[in-house]
């Protein structure tokens, strides 16, 4: 038996497979509620939220076999975003503000992100500052450009992705005027 280590329904094992109905297969296809499946006797269930660790690991003999097993880490995993508040809907909001906590740096760290769907899938740009809390005029600067990205998807479309690089120089110049004066990111 071969487990593939890509994510998503690619991941699950062959004899997992074979023992989920087509119902849980058409649940998981559309959302894979942090279920991954590291081995063989289980699934594990993973949600962090500010830096701890939820879910936990699903035998498939404690549970009566796989289909019970998986099934119970889908009704853990959506008790979890309830309680927790977490939404699948990441375009609600098209640019938000971002304080992730990064457990391996041991610390947090700070962005804009705008949500945007390109053929049909959500994809994300961050404009991010790293570990160090920005300047008030650093932020104005992001979310302004945020915004523009926004703008430039909300014009295009799908066809973001022809201006997708010319916000990589985000931090030097400031796009949202049309001349494109620099920011003095060092200084500010």
């Amino acid at each position: 038996m071969e487990i593939n280590q890509d994510r998503g329904l690619t991941a699950i094992p062959d004899h997992v497979r074979d023992a989920l109905g087509k119902d849980t297969l058409a649940l998981l296809a559309t959302d894979g509620h942090g279920i991954s499946f590291p081995e063989p006797t289980g699934c594990q269930l993973r949600v962090v939220r500010e830096g701890i660790p939820h879910g936990g690991f699903f035998a498939y003999n404690q549970y009566g076999g796989p289909e019970y097993a998986i099934e119970a880490a889908i009704e853990e995993c959506q008790r979890l975003r309830k309680k927790y508040r977490i939404t699948g809907n990441l375009t609600r909001d098209h640019v938000q503000w971002v304080e992730s906590y990064r457990r391996s740096r041991g610390g947090y760290e700070y962005s804009y992100r705008v949500y945007i769907k390109v053929n049909g899938k959500v994809r994300a740009k961050s404009f991010g500052f790293g570990s160090k809390l920005p300047s008030a005029d650093k932020q104005l600067h992001a979310y302004r450009t945020a915004r523009l990205f926004y703008h430039f998807y909300e014009q295009y479309g799908d066809d973001i992705n022809l201006y997708w690089s010319w916000f990589d120089r985000w931090k030097e110049v400031r796009l949202y005027y049309p001349e494109q004066p620099w920011f003095d990111w060092k200084n500010t």
